[in-house]
Protein backbone atom coordinates (compact mmCIF):
# COMPACT_ATOMS: atom_id res chain seq x y z
CA UNK A 1 0.00 0.00 0.00
CA UNK A 2 1.66 3.54 -1.04
CA UNK A 3 2.29 5.69 2.12
CA UNK A 4 -0.07 8.21 1.07
CA UNK A 5 -3.02 5.88 1.04
CA UNK A 6 -1.78 4.02 4.32
CA UNK A 7 -1.71 7.69 5.83
CA UNK A 8 -5.55 8.33 5.00
CA UNK A 9 -6.62 4.80 6.12
CA UNK A 10 -5.03 5.54 9.68
CA UNK A 11 -6.66 8.91 9.82
CA UNK A 12 -10.04 7.44 8.96
CA UNK A 13 -9.55 4.30 10.92
CA UNK A 14 -8.73 6.68 13.62
CA UNK A 15 -11.22 9.06 13.61
CA UNK A 16 -13.93 6.45 13.29
CA UNK A 17 -12.78 4.51 16.37
CA UNK A 18 -12.29 7.52 18.30
CA UNK A 19 -15.71 8.69 17.69
CA UNK A 20 -16.65 4.84 18.91
CA UNK A 21 -15.20 5.20 22.34
CA UNK A 22 -16.44 8.24 23.18
CA UNK A 23 -19.96 7.51 22.15
CA UNK A 24 -19.69 4.63 24.20
CA UNK A 25 -17.86 5.99 27.31
CA UNK A 26 -16.35 2.83 27.42
CA UNK A 27 -12.59 4.21 27.39
CA UNK A 28 -10.98 6.55 29.92
CA UNK A 29 -8.66 8.09 27.37
CA UNK A 30 -9.72 7.15 23.50
CA UNK A 31 -6.39 8.45 21.72
CA UNK A 32 -3.97 6.65 24.14
CA UNK A 33 -5.59 3.46 24.14
CA UNK A 34 -6.46 3.64 20.11
CA UNK A 35 -3.15 4.94 18.55
CA UNK A 36 -1.67 1.36 18.50
CA UNK A 37 -3.90 0.37 15.95
CA UNK A 38 -2.82 3.03 13.57
CA UNK A 39 0.49 2.50 14.80
CA UNK A 40 0.40 -1.09 13.65
CA UNK A 41 -1.62 -0.17 10.46
CA UNK A 42 1.04 2.51 9.36
CA UNK A 43 4.04 -0.52 9.89
CA UNK A 44 1.74 -3.08 7.54
CA UNK A 45 1.70 -5.06 10.87
CA UNK A 46 -1.80 -5.31 10.42
CA UNK A 47 -5.06 -4.81 8.02
CA UNK A 48 -7.80 -2.15 8.76
CA UNK A 49 -10.01 -4.69 8.70
CA UNK A 50 -8.86 -5.95 11.65
CA UNK A 51 -8.27 -3.06 13.51
CA UNK A 52 -11.58 -2.51 13.16
CA UNK A 53 -12.88 -5.73 14.65
CA UNK A 54 -10.21 -5.32 17.56
CA UNK A 55 -11.77 -2.48 19.15
CA UNK A 56 -8.87 -1.35 21.22
CA UNK A 57 -5.50 -2.87 22.59
CA UNK A 58 -2.83 -2.41 25.01
CA UNK A 59 0.74 -2.60 24.25
CA UNK A 60 4.03 -3.41 26.99
CA UNK A 61 7.18 -2.72 26.87
CA UNK A 62 9.39 -4.05 28.99
CA UNK A 63 12.56 -6.47 29.37
CA UNK A 64 12.02 -10.02 29.45
CA UNK A 65 12.71 -12.85 32.54
CA UNK A 66 12.77 -15.99 31.51
CA UNK A 67 11.86 -19.09 33.27
CA UNK A 68 11.60 -23.07 31.94
CA UNK A 69 8.40 -25.53 32.12
CA UNK A 70 5.96 -26.36 34.85
CA UNK A 71 6.24 -23.30 36.95
CA UNK A 72 3.94 -24.33 39.25
CA UNK A 73 1.63 -21.59 41.65
CA UNK A 74 3.95 -22.42 44.77
CA UNK A 75 6.67 -21.41 43.40
CA UNK A 76 5.25 -18.35 41.96
CA UNK A 77 4.09 -17.20 45.95
CA UNK A 78 4.45 -19.87 48.70
CA UNK A 79 2.27 -21.21 50.79
CA UNK A 80 3.62 -19.85 53.67
CA UNK A 81 2.61 -16.48 52.40
CA UNK A 82 -1.11 -16.90 51.46
CA UNK A 83 -2.02 -15.60 54.94
CA UNK A 84 -2.03 -12.07 53.48
CA UNK A 85 -4.08 -10.38 51.74
CA UNK A 86 -1.27 -7.77 51.35
CA UNK A 87 -0.07 -6.85 47.72
CA UNK A 88 2.82 -5.52 48.42
CA UNK A 89 3.62 -7.85 51.05
CA UNK A 90 3.19 -10.78 48.33
CA UNK A 91 4.84 -8.68 46.11
CA UNK A 92 7.84 -8.73 47.88
CA UNK A 93 8.25 -12.76 48.23
CA UNK A 94 6.99 -13.49 44.30
CA UNK A 95 9.18 -15.89 42.67
CA UNK A 96 11.64 -16.35 46.29
CA UNK A 97 12.01 -19.98 46.02
CA UNK A 98 12.49 -20.56 42.43
CA UNK A 99 14.51 -17.23 41.76
CA UNK A 100 15.72 -15.27 45.07
CA UNK A 101 17.05 -12.41 42.42
CA UNK A 102 13.83 -11.87 40.95
CA UNK A 103 12.22 -8.68 43.60
CA UNK A 104 15.77 -7.41 43.56
CA UNK A 105 15.95 -6.85 39.57
CA UNK A 106 12.33 -7.10 38.40
CA UNK A 107 11.13 -3.66 37.11
CA UNK A 108 7.92 -1.81 36.20
CA UNK A 109 6.80 -2.96 33.02
CA UNK A 110 9.23 -6.28 32.84
CA UNK A 111 7.60 -9.33 31.47
CA UNK A 112 8.28 -12.59 31.97
CA UNK A 113 8.76 -15.53 29.41
CA UNK A 114 7.90 -19.00 30.16
CA UNK A 115 7.68 -22.50 28.91
CA UNK A 116 5.10 -25.20 28.77
CA UNK A 117 2.13 -25.53 31.63
CA UNK A 118 3.03 -22.22 33.41
CA UNK A 119 1.00 -21.55 36.59
CA UNK A 120 0.35 -25.19 37.04
CA UNK A 121 -0.82 -26.96 40.88
CA UNK A 122 -3.16 -24.78 43.26
CA UNK A 123 -5.81 -23.08 42.22
CA UNK A 124 -4.72 -20.16 44.22
CA UNK A 125 -5.05 -16.48 42.57
CA UNK A 126 -2.62 -15.34 44.66
CA UNK A 127 0.18 -16.32 42.01
CA UNK A 128 -1.40 -13.99 39.22
CA UNK A 129 -2.08 -11.21 41.60
CA UNK A 130 1.44 -11.22 43.16
CA UNK A 131 2.96 -11.81 39.46
CA UNK A 132 1.03 -8.28 38.90
CA UNK A 133 1.59 -6.24 41.98
CA UNK A 134 5.40 -7.16 41.76
CA UNK A 135 5.20 -4.89 38.41
CA UNK A 136 5.31 -7.52 35.31
CA UNK A 137 3.07 -6.08 32.67
CA UNK A 138 2.79 -9.42 30.84
CA UNK A 139 3.42 -12.90 31.14
CA UNK A 140 4.42 -14.93 27.15
CA UNK A 141 4.30 -18.45 27.44
CA UNK A 142 4.44 -21.71 25.81
CA UNK A 143 1.22 -22.57 27.60
CA UNK A 144 -0.74 -22.22 30.87
CA UNK A 145 -2.24 -24.57 33.55
CA UNK A 146 -6.05 -23.30 32.81
CA UNK A 147 -7.14 -22.43 35.80
CA UNK A 148 -4.41 -20.09 36.30
CA UNK A 149 -5.31 -18.83 32.95
CA UNK A 150 -8.88 -17.82 34.18
CA UNK A 151 -7.26 -16.18 37.58
CA UNK A 152 -5.33 -14.19 35.67
CA UNK A 153 -8.01 -12.48 33.54
CA UNK A 154 -9.96 -12.26 36.80
CA UNK A 155 -7.65 -9.82 38.23
CA UNK A 156 -6.32 -8.41 34.71
CA UNK A 157 -2.72 -9.95 34.17
CA UNK A 158 -2.53 -9.93 30.29
CA UNK A 159 -1.12 -13.75 29.43
CA UNK A 160 -0.11 -14.84 26.30
CA UNK A 161 0.58 -17.88 24.39
CA UNK A 162 2.59 -18.30 22.00
CA UNK A 163 5.23 -20.90 21.82
CA UNK A 164 7.50 -19.69 19.17
CA UNK A 165 7.85 -16.48 20.92
CA UNK A 166 8.92 -18.28 24.41
CA UNK A 167 11.30 -20.22 22.14
CA UNK A 168 12.87 -16.95 20.94
CA UNK A 169 12.71 -14.56 23.34
CA UNK A 170 16.10 -14.54 25.59
CA UNK A 171 16.53 -13.64 29.27
CA UNK A 172 17.45 -9.57 29.18
CA UNK A 173 15.85 -9.21 25.68
CA UNK A 174 14.01 -5.91 25.17
CA UNK A 175 9.87 -6.99 24.75
CA UNK A 176 7.16 -5.35 23.09
CA UNK A 177 4.01 -7.12 22.88
CA UNK A 178 0.09 -5.86 22.09
CA UNK A 179 -2.55 -7.80 23.38
CA UNK A 180 -5.03 -6.19 20.58
CA UNK A 181 -3.13 -6.94 17.41
CA UNK A 182 -1.27 -10.40 18.69
CA UNK A 183 2.12 -8.77 17.97
CA UNK A 184 4.79 -10.10 19.77
CA UNK A 185 8.25 -8.39 19.02
CA UNK A 186 12.18 -8.53 19.92
CA UNK A 187 13.16 -5.63 19.83
CA UNK A 188 16.41 -6.95 20.88
CA UNK A 189 16.90 -9.43 17.94
CA UNK A 190 14.23 -8.26 15.53
CA UNK A 191 12.12 -11.42 15.28
CA UNK A 192 8.58 -11.15 15.48
CA UNK A 193 5.36 -12.97 16.23
CA UNK A 194 1.90 -12.97 15.37
CA UNK A 195 -0.73 -14.61 17.64
CA UNK A 196 -4.51 -14.08 18.11
CA UNK A 197 -5.63 -11.08 19.96
CA UNK A 198 -7.63 -11.31 22.77
CA UNK A 199 -11.43 -11.15 22.76
CA UNK A 200 -13.25 -8.07 23.33
CA UNK A 201 -14.25 -8.76 26.63
CA UNK A 202 -10.91 -10.13 27.64
CA UNK A 203 -9.54 -6.90 26.66
CA UNK A 204 -12.05 -5.46 28.30
CA UNK A 205 -11.64 -7.29 31.41
CA UNK A 206 -7.76 -6.71 31.63
CA UNK A 207 -8.27 -3.10 30.87
CA UNK A 208 -10.57 -2.13 33.52
CA UNK A 209 -7.58 -4.06 36.08
CA UNK A 210 -9.71 -7.10 36.53
CA UNK A 211 -12.81 -8.62 36.22
CA UNK A 212 -14.01 -7.24 39.80
CA UNK A 213 -13.45 -3.92 38.64
CA UNK A 214 -14.84 -3.97 35.31
CA UNK A 215 -18.37 -5.33 36.91
CA UNK A 216 -17.99 -2.35 39.20
CA UNK A 217 -17.64 -0.01 36.52
CA UNK A 218 -20.16 -1.34 34.34
CA UNK A 219 -23.10 -0.66 37.24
Amino acid sequence: MPGEQRRQNCEAVLRGLFERAVLAREFRSGLAILAPRVRAIARGKCSTDVIRRIGYAMQFNGTAIKYGRDVDTDAIIAARYLNSSDMDELAAHCMEDLDPTFTQRVKPGDIIIAGENFGCGSSREHAPSCIKAAGISCVIAKSFARIFYRNAINVGLPIIECPEAADGIEEDDAVFADTGTGIIEDLTTGESWNVRPFEPFIQEIIEAGGLVARTKARR
